[in-house]
């Protein structure tokens, strides 16, 4: 019911306002054009610094002081002053500290972003998403948002979480990262592959690199890691260098399939 209701209020043309509303909208599976967004979370985000959080956002623009138990805890005071941007800690040197180390737990955010490249998109997402949430989870819980229209990939959450999903990331584009086209001519083909495919399966084997026929382009799409893909590429060089002439030149088509019969030899008369 919940559903339907927003799934109303969309259609109606409705603006939502709200505070990384994005999220939200994912969540629950529903496409709210741009247009009628109105997110806090990008209205005050400056290019190259981190995204602020509804409570640090509040603090600043509003003047709300909306952890009070922090204060009680470590007898310090907040003060705000929006105009400046900042929060300003009152009160004993050790209290201080204590409010400050709260503080960065509190505001604990960082982002990165980065292009992908195409081919590494559905890497990135795995089979029904499973690769991009093992990817969240390792990473002790950062998020992963990745448009796969454009390749544009952007990783959010607590500091820790961000660096280790980016090395975990950087590892797995070491890893299927590498990408080469082959270029070979079409009688080339069966060559590569191999009665049962066995050439073609031996040279994935030997390279540890994955390596697709795209028969239309007549090219040998081969990736993996960027080592594996150079293996590959010498390893498929040295197969079509070495391939006997008789092996690439077409054989000449049997009477009756192409080639013209051979003439009837005649006798003369007696």
């Amino acid at each position: 019911a919940a559903y339907l209701q927003l799934r109303q209020l969309v259609d109606a043309g409705c603006r939502f306002v709200g505070h990384g509303l994005q999220k939200d909208f994912e969540m629950i599976n529903v496409v709210v054009p741009p247009e009628q967004i109105v997110d806090t979370v990008e209205l005050f985000y400056l290019p190259g610094s981190r995204r602020i959080s509804l409570r640090f956002l509040a603090w600043h623009l509003l003047g709300q002081q909306m952890s009070n138990r922090l204060q009680d805890t470590h007898d310090c005071a907040l003060v705000p002053a929006p105009e400046a941007q900042l929060l300003h800690l009152r009160g004993r040197a050790p209290a201080v500290a204590r409010m400050q180390q709260a503080l960065e737990q509190q505001l604990d955010v960082d982002q990165h972003e980065r292009e992908v490249a195409t081919h590494m998109v559905p890497v990135i997402i795995g089979k029904g998403g499973a690769t991009i949430r093992r990817l969240g989870e390792q990473s002790g819980g950062a998020e992963f948002k990745l448009d796969s229209g454009t390749g544009r990939l952007s990783v959010t959450g607590r500091k820790v979480a961000v660096q280790k999903a980016v090395a975990l990331l950087d590892e797995l584009i070491e890893q299927f990262g590498g990408s080469r086209n082959v270029p070979i001519e079409e009688r080339q083909i069966a060559l590569i592959i191999g009665r049962g495919g066995a050439t073609i399966k031996q040279l994935q084997a030997d390279s540890g690199a994955t390596i697709n026929i795209l028969k239309e382009q007549c090219c040998l799409e081969v990736r993996g890691s960027h080592q594996a893909v150079e293996v590959a590429v010498q390893l498929i060089t040295a197969k079509l260098s070495a391939a006997p002439p008789g092996r690439e030149k077409a054989s000449r088509p049997p009477p009756g399939l192409g080639a013209p019969s051979p003439r009837p030899e005649t006798r003369g008369a007696p």
